[in-house]
């Protein structure tokens, strides 16, 4: 009995695998006959497709036949998206060894997706981010970089999805550091929407942004070109930017708190001198920072000053004499009527301060 069940398997396996050899075939003379005559015969052998997705699952060989064919037509058959996506996330579950034919199918797919489905499948690639085999994470970004290259704004969308926790959070940002900030100009250039739906995840991301995710993500937002336009853009930077502060809340001067805030000046420093308008910041640095000067650790009281120092030739009036009352105070404290070997006049701060 159980030699004959075997039997019947084998035979149930042989003739799905004919029905996918069949199909497979008649599918690439469809190719052929379009390539050659410029005639399209894919709408006439939807049966043929149907029997890829049929027998997809009924052997070792079908499995990995399936794998191999039913990415490269699927292009002209977009009613049975979700049903060959199901398939393609079934066998890469079922086993590891289908896990690289099962990315290269995601791959070939991406190439001609629509948004709904790019996020569909950008959901599951940037999971695999986290892979611990080299050659699937490195398969993986390429068929994330395909998605990218097809839709920039959906598939940025998903990364950004992964890091809104970890362990996804770090392998996402890598992914962004390795492969979209090299691809920055190229990918976004001219794709407004795409540009403001990733200056909002960046946003959110900011306030508790590590200093290396703020200096990834300085550098993709400084590779904008919605940033470039004059005076508006250096503004709508400086917004983005002063999110990683928390510039409505209190201050807290803790370490962490004051390393962010030093991260941010230092770039605030930096677009104000293209035009930004620095009110915000500073208002926030004279009302809410300054005022507790003495809690920052002095390492960084320095590096704030510094960037405070660089922002002043671009203040104009109105917001010199909101933040003068904060600094005036405070050069006073720092300018020692006696000098002792105990009381030393520390001349970098004040040199920024004046």
């Amino acid at each position: 009995t159980k030699q004959a069940g075997t039997a019947g398997k084998m035979a149930d396996e042989g003739a799905a695998l004919d029905a996918l050899y069949k199909a497979a075939t008649n599918l690439v003379d469809c190719k052929a006959k379009l390539a050659k005559e410029a005639v399209d015969t894919f709408p006439e052998h939807a049966a043929d497709f149907q029997a890829l997705l049929d027998n997809a699952k009924v052997g070792p060989k079908c499995k990995t036949l399936a794998l191999q064919e039913l990415p490269k037509y699927l292009v002209k058959f977009p009613d049975h998206m979700d049903a060959t996506l199901d398939i393609l996330i079934d066998l890469f579950e079922e086993s590891d060894a289908n896990h690289l034919k099962a990315i290269e199918g995601w791959r070939i797919i991406a190439l001609n997706a629509s948004s709904a489905v790019i996020t569909k499948l950008v959901g599951v690639l940037s999971q695999l981010l986290q892979s611990e085999v080299e050659a699937e994470v490195k398969a993986v970004n390429s068929a994330l970089l395909a998605a990218l290259t097809k839709d920039v704004t959906a598939t940025m969308a998903a990364v950004f999805a992964q890091m809104k926790e970890e362990p996804g959070r770090a392998k996402a940002v890598a992914f962004v550091e390795g492969t979209v900030l090299p691809r920055v100009e190229t990918l976004l250039d001219g794709k407004l929407e795409a540009q403001e739906a990733i200056s909002e995840s960046i946003k959110g991301l900011m306030p508790t942004a590590s200093a290396k995710e703020f200096s990834v993500f300085k550098t993709l937002l400084f590779g904008m070109s919605k940033y470039k336009d004059g005076e508006a853009g250096a503004t709508g930077l400086l917004e983005v930017v002063q999110s990683a502060i928390g510039i409505d809340a209190p201050f807290d001067p803790t370490p962490e708190s004051a390393a962010r805030l030093c991260l941010c000046t230092a770039s605030a420093a930096l677009i104000v001198s293209k035009g930004a308008d620095p009110r915000k910041i500073t208002s926030f640095l004279a009302k809410k920072v300054l005022p507790c000067f003495a809690d920052i650790a002095a390492p960084q009281q320095l590096q704030l000053l510094k960037h405070l120092a660089d922002m002043s030739p671009f203040m104009k009036g109105n917001v010199a004499r909101e933040i003068l009352p904060a600094i005036y105070p405070l050069l006073l404290s720092m300018m020692h009527l006696e000098v002792t070997e105990e009381n030393k006049i520390n001349y970098p701060p004040i040199e920024c301060l004046l």
